[in-house]
């Protein structure tokens, strides 16, 4: 019983929350707030980005993934080194009209659409801090 206790407490523990507080490391941690950004964004993009920006799906095209593939992460195609930029401004989060997702633009709206913006203001710091030396820059 206490050892399925402290189980169940490591992997609560362990487990992201979304709603919760940031702790103040992350805040001077470009990464870890990346990637507590990312537990928020990546479910978004899932729902909205993967039928056409994932290989295998049904509506991916070779077009579809140069441009963004979110197969994997950091996600790849010739935006990747200006996601959060091009993510803002496809989805409308720049004020210009949304563009994407194409089948309904303007669908991410409200706390989806601050997710993404909250995941593209950290990506890009931790890109300015020198962390994704993997992705290409233009």
């Amino acid at each position: 019983m206490i050892r399925s206790f402290a189980i169940g407490l490591v992997l609560w523990s362990a487990t992201p929350s979304v709603a919760a507080p940031t702790p103040s490391g992350v805040k001077n941690d470009p990464l870890a707030a990346e990637t507590q950004a990312w537990v928020a964004a990546k479910p978004v993009l899932q729902k909205h980005c993967a039928r056409c920006h994932t290989q295998g799906a049904k509506a991916a095209t070779k077009r579809k993934l140069g441009h963004f593939d979110m197969t994997s992460y950091p996600l790849g195609g010739h935006h990747a080194a200006t996601i959060g930029a091009t993510l803002r401004d496809v989805l409308g989060a720049t004020g210009k009209k949304p563009r994407m997702p194409a089948d309904r633009p303007g669908s991410v709206a409200g706390d989806e659409l601050a997710a993404i913006e909250a995941w593209a203001q950290a990506w890009d710091a931790a890109d300015k801090a020198g962390l994704h030396p993997s992705v290409a820059h233009h």
